[in-house]
């Protein structure tokens, strides 16, 4: 079974619908100020998630290190 799917641009039209109804579309955009205000709320939350997922390595080696010298005692 093949699936196809339709390009969302083709010159033409935009996921299958003309061109000619998106003549009227009029984008809203909030002042620079809170533009930039949001970049940084993003920016803060990617940051806080980098550093949460290097302490869950960190920790998860740790562990790892802990129980692999305790298997090896047991086994030994």
């Amino acid at each position: 079974m093949q699936t196809q799917v339709a390009p969302l641009f083709t010159g033409l039209t935009v996921q299958g619908i003309p061109l000619h109804r998106f003549k009227d579309i009029q984008i809203q955009l909030p002042p620079l100020a809170v533009q930039r205000d949001y970049a940084a709320a993003f920016q803060a939350a990617a940051d806080y998630r980098e550093t949460v997922e290097k302490v869950i390595a960190l920790r998860s080696e740790s562990l790892s290190a802990r129980l692999t010298a305790f298997i090896v005692k047991e086994r030994g």
